[in-house]
């Protein structure tokens, strides 16, 4: 008789009798659900938590900050003709939101950058937020 035995059968083995006996219900493990022979840990506790890329994340957020105060001189310059300094301290009482006061009369359009930049301030802001969230975590 070919296959398999029912539990419980007797077979000739070689030269002695085999019974093979099966538990109800178990089968084999597919390859695919057995577990690993060698356990490996999660990338996490791999390598211990450091503050390796901390330094390239701080860069990478102070950038933005950087650009918008030069833009933001840049831009007084340009549309209201302000001198560098006045400029560039315009640009730092508006992100900040110090708000001193103007100091010097804005235009329509000088009225818009200042607009541009708080709306620009808050978006820098919540983005260097979370790098300095995501470098100390």
């Amino acid at each position: 008789m070919l296959g398999r035995a029912p539990p419980g059968d007797v077979r000739a083995a070689g030269a002695g009798v085999e019974v093979v006996r099966r538990s109800r219900g178990a089968r084999p493990v597919p390859a695919c659900r057995r577990e690993p022979s060698v356990v490996t840990a999660p990338p996490s506790a791999a390598r211990p938590a450091t503050l390796v890329a901390t330094p390239y994340r701080l860069l990478r957020a102070t950038a933005p900050v950087a650009a918008l105060f030069a833009a933001g001189a840049a831009g007084y310059r340009l549309v209201e003709g302000a001198p560098w300094w006045d400029a560039f301290y315009m640009t730092v009482i508006t992100i900040t939101t110090v708000g001193y006061g103007h100091v010097f009369p804005l235009s329509p359009a000088g009225q818009a950058l200042t607009v541009a930049l708080i709306w620009g301030g808050i978006g820098v802001f919540l983005f260097v937020a979370s790098e300095v969230g995501r470098s100390i975590m």
